[in-house]
């Protein structure tokens, strides 16, 4: 299913979406039969990250809609 994933960044790169960086394309992965692998560049802190940072330890219930909506928008 690797190939899938290859496919949906570059078609976002040909697109020039807004919320997909070039630099996620800059990959290197494997497809073997016995594991599938694919290693991105990290651009910021990831959302663990960022919740762990937060007074509660956990995103209010904007701050999840927002991100969700943030990473689903393509255009």
């Amino acid at each position: 299913m690797l190939h899938i994933e290859i496919d949906v960044l570059k078609a976002a790169k040909a697109a020039k979406t807004k919320h997909f960086c070039d630099h996620l394309l800059t990959f290197q992965g494997s497809n073997r039969p016995d594991y599938v692998y694919m290693v991105m560049t990290l651009l910021f802190k990831d959302l663990h990250k960022l919740r762990s940072e937060t007074s509660d330890n956990w995103f209010t219930i904007s701050t999840s809609l927002r991100l969700s909506m943030q990473s689903l928008k393509v255009g």
